[in-house]
């Protein structure tokens, strides 16, 4: 059953189909403790075997926890779970080996249990509580049960936070305390139970009455049970502190009190721990200091003897103290101060003492007088009665005569003292610590404290043991459990219960014991408990205690031809959530690969070696034992160093590897871009030969070895066949540059061109490029060139592509020469032909960029539409059909003057005479003038822009004209300007 058990929970594990779950229900999961969920499913028909596969919400780390249950039964506790923790519970249905359904729930344990670190009363309604974390609670819930109440009075408050207080309680109630840590599955564990009694209440009525200039007496209503009372005396002035007095009566008197203060007095109840409640206050205002008398007492119980004291009375000289017992015997002493001691008093006994004023011729008894009650008998017979569950112990004696009410004190190891007061013969003494060692006395108290009765020694239940852990330590079927020893424990039993069913235990008197028989892959809820020599501790929850992980099983290997890795496969085992298979080569070479599934990739390893594989599970804490060895080998090694060696001439590539194996065939293989392939093989050298390779491509070569089982291939290398030769090569003239532009096309593209530029004569021109065009300057003018082209591979060249011829550009016409000619003719050029040129095109440019131009044939043609006043520049270039050539060399035109503007005349007829001037005209070397009058007609000239008349009749007018000439050509005339007539000795001007 148990090899059946692990071949399900295996196959679960190692499962990769998924199915459906169409039929399969879990019904509900449950947490009835915090280290368990029980877990109920619908039946399914068929079933064989139900699987349940448990895992932390969030968490890679936390090995799964993995149950069957045989079919037909639907339910299972698990056990061994995480308190407070989000599982995922998965059922798989199996039939037989096949998961024919799989259904999933969410599931949280309750928390652990939380305790109550600390609880107070701090009144007579209130208590204040702290408890500790634990994981996973979302809250916890405080319950306070009322002792000996009928029907029971239960309160109970939640908290998000780690303490409160809970208000509303009765006065001096003792109540049962504990709380519960909670979560959506519900509540923890019940703490351990706190027995607490809230504080008394203070008296309803205080009363304050001043009894002298610093005296007063407050008195108070009795309450139920109180036997002592704290009076606080409060001044209203800071700087000082308070006076505390205690009192088993309902009144005291206050003394000393300053004159014009204010105070506060406030009564409390005390409860049987003497821990007061809150006070009852009253307010009191001191008067102006008057005499008053009083009388108080004091007495000791130590030394059986009271102090008798009293207020001074004017004109006394003696007083005597009067203390009569019950029987009527008294007792007294005398003194002229206000005090005196009354000793021989007798025990259990109520003494009445009044004072009297005794002057030297009378005496006067006053009229108060003042109560005290000598110590009571030790009370005899005492006994302890210790319950284990509650630690709670009870004391009891018999009691006394005259006895007001008895204090009962324990004291624990660490000699701290717990009083109780009672007036009943017996105290509850609930607040007791585990593992302590305490010792019981009591005294009776009236108005002083009897002798303390005999001892009584009671060892309360050991301490919860704390920090439980338990550790495989990786040993193969055997738990260390360890703990913090605790106060009161002589002895430990550890129990761990896992899923099989089977229970586990160890013993130990010290702070460990070792678990054995636990197999393998297996997780355990542990618990423990402590005893002493009367009683035994609650068991405790330890942590989740978890064996080491079984060993994996059914290891494989798959090579395939793989020269470097190795792919491996196996059966999970219980308890892993980690695996690691190492291989080591002959060398001792060591090799691993890691998984959390059933497979692993191993890589790095060595072509053509032998190898051992084994492997081992992990749970990250320890690893279970190593396999059985498996053995395997990897693929052979490529062939290495791979060349190839091309024959340009013959167009063969020779093929040479190393690593060369005596058996075996070697297959060389050449793939050009388009998948093409070719080959060659040998069995006896390592080298061999392809031949007839296509030009033009570019080959990636491998040699693969096959020893009968795998290929081995080895790295590729890259090779070139020789190049093919270009193929509809283009020469063009760039008409603007005279530059050759060549582009051809290629069957496949080649390293590097080089294009043969060549005109028959002197050393041809080359032009080098990497892609199939290329342009090269420096042709000689009016050539004729032929080119031819090849493609370059590393050191081949291919076949020369087809000559074409090119005819570069015309050369410049020379001895150009322009004939100056006076307008309107045309200007003639000439010049010398050029080779290659076919025809001229002659032009003039001026320096104000107007142009002319004639295109010709022959070697002369004339420029006409020249502007007057211009320098003109003026080439020659010959054409062929293509091209225009380059422009010769440029000569200089001047052409004719243009008629002079902005003539203007000074006329001045006292000398007969008219000053001319005009503006500038280009070109021109001198001026003519002519003046034509109605009965004269003069001239000037003048190589500058004006000129003077003489002889001129002033008072006629003429007309004046102006030309310009440049030595050759004479311009047109000015517009006419007309000089008026003048009258002396006026003069006159104009323009135009």
């Amino acid at each position: 059953m148990w090899n059946f058990y692990l071949s399900v929970i295996l196959l679960s594990a190692t499962q990769i189909q998924s199915v459906l779950a169409t039929g399969c229900n879990i019904v509900s999961v449950s947490s009835p403790s915090a280290s368990t969920l029980n877990v109920e499913w619908s039946s399914y028909s068929g079933a064989s075997v139900y699987l349940l596969d448990l895992r932390v919400v969030n968490s890679t780390s936390i090995a799964p926890v993995v149950v069957m249950q045989v079919a037909p039964r639907t339910q299972r506790l698990i056990q061994g779970l995480r308190p407070g923790h989000v599982y995922h519970v998965t059922l798989k249905v199996f039939q037989f080996t096949s998961v024919v359904c799989t259904t999933m729930k969410e599931a949280i344990t309750v928390p652990a249990t939380s305790q109550i670190t600390f609880s107070k009363a701090i009144s007579s309604t209130s208590i204040r509580f702290e408890w500790s974390s634990v994981i996973g609670a979302d809250s916890y819930i405080l319950f306070i049960d009322k002792l000996f109440s009928f029907p029971p009075q239960k309160h109970n408050q939640t908290f998000t936070s780690l303490g409160g207080q809970v208000d509303g309680l009765a006065p001096s109630t003792t109540y049962n305390c504990y709380v519960y840590a909670s979560n959506s599955a519900g509540r923890s564990a019940k703490s351990s139970t706190k027995t607490i009694m809230t504080l008394v209440q203070p008296p309803t009525i205080v009363s304050l009455a001043a009894t002298g200039k610093s005296t007063a007496h407050v008195t108070w209503n009795s309450v139920s049970k109180v036997l002592l009372y704290q009076v606080t005396v409060t001044d209203s002035d800071t700087s000082n502190p308070p006076v505390i007095r205690n009192t088993s009566s309902t009144s005291m008197d206050i003394i000393n009190l300053e004159p014009c203060s204010n105070y506060t007095v406030g009564v409390s109840s005390a409860n049987v721990f003497l821990v007061p409640g809150e006070p009852k206050n009253v307010y009191h205002s001191t008067s102006n200091i008057n005499p008053v008398t009083t009388l108080s007492v004091d007495y000791s119980c130590s030394s059986s003897m009271v102090t008798v004291t009293w207020g001074l009375v004017f004109g006394a000289n003696l007083y005597r103290a009067t203390a009569v017992d019950g029987t009527g015997a008294s007792l007294n002493c005398t003194s002229a101060s206000g005090s005196c001691h009354i000793t021989m008093l007798k025990c259990g006994e109520k003494y009445m003492v009044h004072v009297t004023a005794i002057s030297d011729d009378c005496e006067s008894r006053s009229n108060t007088s003042a109560l005290f009650e000598t110590v009571p008998c030790a009370p005899a017979n005492p006994q302890t009665i210790h319950d284990c569950s509650s630690n709670v112990i009870v004391f009891n004696w018999q009691p006394t005569n005259n006895t007001f009410y008895y204090v009962a004190t324990s004291e624990d190891n660490n000699g701290k003292v717990t009083e109780c007061r009672t007036a009943d013969n017996s105290c509850y003494f609930t607040n007791t610590g585990c593992g302590q060692f305490y010792k019981y006395n009591v005294y009776a108290v009236s108005t002083c404290n009897s002798e303390l009765s005999q001892t009584e020694f009671v060892r309360t239940s050991p301490c919860l043991p704390t920090n439980v852990r338990t550790a495989a330590e990786c040993h193969a079927d055997t738990l260390i459990t360890t703990w913090d020893s605790t106060a009161g424990a002589l002895s430990y039993t550890v129990e761990a219960q896992g899923n099989t069913g089977e229970t586990y235990n160890c013993s130990s008197s010290s702070n460990s014991c070792a678990v054995t028989g636990v197999p393998c892959g297996e997780h355990l809820s542990v618990w423990i408990t402590a005893s002493s020599d009367k009683c035994t501790t609650n068991r405790v929850l330890g942590e989740v205690a978890q064996t080491v992980p079984c060993t994996p099983t059914n290891l494989a290997v798959s090579v395939g031809c793989s020269q470097d890795s190795a792919r491996f496969n196996w059966t999970t085992s219980i308890g892993s959530i980690f695996y690691v298979v190492v291989a080591e080569d002959a060398n001792g070479y060591l090799y691993s690969c890691n998984s959390m599934g059933a497979t692993c990739l191993m890589e790095g390893l060595r072509c053509g070696q032998n190898y051992t594989a084994s492997i081992v599970g992990s749970n990250l804490q320890c690893n279970s034992s190593t396999s059985k060895e498996i053995a395997f080998m990897t693929a052979p090694c490529p062939p290495t160093n791979i060349e190839a060696f091309r024959d340009c001439n013959a167009n063969h590539a020779l093929i040479v590897w190393q690593n060369h194996q005596p058996t075996g065939l070697y297959t060389a293989n050449i793939v050009d871009q388009t998948g093409a392939q070719l080959n060659c093989t040998s069995n006896t050298v390592n080298n061999c030969k392809i031949k007839s390779l296509p030009c033009g491509r570019r080959y990636n070569a491998t040699v693969t070895y096959y020893d009968g089982n795998c290929p081995s291939t080895s790295t590729s290398i890259s090779m070139d066949s020789v190049p093919c030769g270009p193929e509809n090569v283009s020469a063009s003239i760039v008409c603007g540059s005279g530059e050759l532009t060549l582009t051809w096309d290629v069957p496949a593209p080649a390293e590097n061109y080089t294009a043969i530029i060549s005109r028959g004569m002197g050393q041809p021109l080359r032009c080098n490029s990497t892609v199939t065009r290329c342009s090269e300057g420096g042709l000689a003018c009016g050539s004729s060139y032929s080119v031819v082209v090849f493609s370059v591979t590393g050191s081949c060249l291919s076949l020369p592509s087809d000559e074409v011829t090119v005819q570069s550009l015309p050369c410049p016409p020379t001895g150009v020469s322009a004939v100056h000619m006076c307008a309107p003719n045309p200007v003639p050029v000439s010049w010398v032909a050029s080779d290659s040129a076919t025809h001229y095109s002659a032009l003039a440019v001026s320096g104000t960029g107007h142009t002319s131009e004639c295109r010709t044939n022959k070697t002369s043609c004339s420029l006409s539409g020249l502007r007057c006043g211009e320098v003109y520049t003026v080439g020659v270039s010959g054409a062929d059909d293509n091209c225009t050539g380059l422009l010769s060399d440029t000569v200089s035109l001047n052409t004719e003057p243009c008629p002079p503007t902005n003539v203007s005349s000074q006329l001045l007829c006292s000398g007969g005479t008219a000053h001319i001037h005009w503006a500038t005209s280009a070109n021109a070397v001198s001026y003519s003038l002519t003046a034509v009058g109605t009965g004269q007609n003069l001239t000037c000239t003048s190589t500058t822009p004006n000129c003077t008349l003489s002889s001129l009749v002033c008072g006629e007018p003429h007309d004046i004209l102006v030309t310009a000439t440049d030595g050759i050509c004479v311009s047109n005339p000015s517009d006419p300007f007309r000089q008026k007539e003048g009258t002396a000795p006026n003069t006159s001007s104009l323009s135009i």
